[in-house]
């Protein structure tokens, strides 16, 4: 069975150094305000303001890479895991997956198709729930086991705060949620550990948000900048509230294989 798709965070530099410096220019022009200008010389001033900026620039952009923020998920360089070795000749499962993320890798071993699929790790909206979980799809059917879930409003309430406030408030987001972040992670991965050796029927019933799909089943798929990845069963959908934009041809792929409709991917 292959193993989860490998995620990384990828950093945007830029937007670290930009909003850093906006937010150093925020900071000197509130303290410039209330100088008392008469105190002091202008030329001591001006230096103050130079220096006082680089420095207060620097560490606010340590700050925001120290946090993880400006970051997002990515597959770029990650591929899936398999038990099967692959052949000399053939091209490595991370190009493979890359260039051809849901293609049969070429091994006189493989067993079938269904066993080349990646798992994908997702957070996806059910019940007024935030569940977080992998996102497994065999030749027929699609899985998403379910390992931590948490009220909506609270997953997304944090986030519309720090919207509110704005750059200072996600930064003061970020800060805070570091720490619970990495125990969630912690407590995630080994709730997936404990259920690798389980079959996938066994391990969709473990969580009751759990989701275990015939893909005859599935509607649509499909993807919207304004509405985001959502997945279509009947007349009720899901909604994708963190999936990597990088593993949407993968899903195209296993959705026109299994002769599904999809819309945006």
């Amino acid at each position: 069975m292959p193993g989860p798709l490998e995620t990384q965070r990828k950093r945007s530099h830029e937007k670290i150094w930009i909003v850093s410096l906006l937010v150093a220019t925020a900071i000197l022009g509130v303290v410039y305000a209330v100088l008392d200008k008469d105190a002091y010389h202008e030329t001591t001033i001006l230096i103050f303001m130079a220096v006082g900026g680089l420095l207060l620039w620097f560490v606010i952009a340590v700050l925001f890479y120290l946090s993880g923020a400006f970051s997002e998920f990515s597959t770029e360089t990650a591929g899936w895991v398999s038990d099967a070795p692959i052949s000399g000749t053939a091209k490595s499962v991370e190009e493979t997956a890359v260039r051809r993320p849901a293609r049969r890798l070429k091994h006189p071993r493989a067993e079938s198709l269904e066993d080349q699929w990646p798992t994908i790790p997702v957070v996806i909206s059910r019940d007024r729930r935030a569940c977080t979980g992998d996102l497994i799809l065999k030749s027929r059917r699609l899985y998403f086991i379910c390992y931590q879930d948490e009220s909506l409003a609270k997953a997304m309430g944090s986030k519309a705060v720090a919207q509110q406030f704005g750059i200072l408030g996600t930064l003061l987001l970020s800060l805070l949620s570091k720490r619970s972040g990495k125990r969630k992670e912690q407590e995630i991965e080994r709730l997936r550990a404990e259920s690798q050796n389980l079959p996938l029927e066994d391990r969709a019933v473990q969580n009751p948000y759990s989701l275990s799909l015939s893909a005859s089943e599935i509607t649509r798929f499909s993807h919207g900048n304004l509405s985001g990845t959502r997945l279509q069963v009947g007349e009720k959908k899901y909604s994708f509230l963190e999936i990597d934009r990088g593993v949407l041809p993968i899903i195209k792929d296993w959705c026109d294989q299994n002769e599904i409709e999809t819309k945006g991917i």
